[in-house]
């Protein structure tokens, strides 16, 4: 049987550890924070900067070559008929006005 001496014994051995775990936790988060506090933020473009990786690292540079042919010819394409278009319409008018129908 435990004496009244030894339950007061332990019970402060169960409080000392306590004692020591309390302050290890606050070592430790006071660490964290000032780890926190001396790191810098990330720069305002790193997002950018990830997105543009990851898409070099998808396409490499032949794709991305054939794209912008693409893009040129696309735009040449959309111009042309832009004008097509123009061409048309101008042609219309002129005849409409030679039958008389426009006044």
């Amino acid at each position: 049987m435990a004496t009244g001496n030894e339950k007061s014994y332990k019970n402060l051995e169960e409080v000392a550890l306590r004692k020591a775990h309390v302050y290890e936790e606050i070592k430790r988060i006071k660490k964290m924070e000032e780890e926190k506090m001396t790191t810098l933020p990330p720069p305002e473009d790193y997002d950018i900067r990830i997105e543009q990786a990851e898409f070099t690292d998808r396409c490499n540079e032949g794709q991305v070559r054939n794209v912008v042919r693409e893009l040129k010819r696309a735009k040449i394409l959309t111009v042309l008929l832009v004008v097509a278009a123009v061409a048309v319409l101008l042609w219309c008018y002129r005849a409409l006005q030679e039958y008389g129908l426009l006044s």
